[in-house]
């Protein structure tokens, strides 16, 4: 289960489109038609769009009438934030293998 919903999470993420929305809504809820008029893209490709983040748990949508409000679900992206957090150690010890070379090529 907790991998299909990562799957989800990664594949919402891996489109620059549904990138860009989750951008312009880190500044704060908007709606449909606001985050989908910087795309260029029509009405129907900025739905399926938003449909990705919402099945992903990175979008939520409220109805105000005639108006789809969208925000963006911050605890969406803990999975994938801890899926991530598995590889500080290895990034952390690459990093200090290259710190280390670079000492002793300045020689200090």
């Amino acid at each position: 289960m907790q991998s299909d919903q990562l799957d989800k999470v990664f594949f919402a993420l891996s489109d620059p489109g549904r990138r860009e929305i989750l951008d312009q809504l880190a500044s704060g809820p908007a709606t449909v038609g606001d985050v989908g008029r910087p795309l260029g893209i029509t009405g129907p490709s900025v739905t399926k769009h938003i449909k990705v983040l919402e099945d992903a748990g990175l979008v939520s949508r409220e109805v105000r009438g005639r108006e789809h409000w969208l925000s963006i679900e911050p605890d969406g992206f803990r999975l994938a934030v801890d899926h991530l957090q598995n590889y500080e150690k290895f990034w952390q010890m690459s990093l200090d293998r290259l710190r280390h070379l670079l000492e002793e090529d300045s020689g200090t």
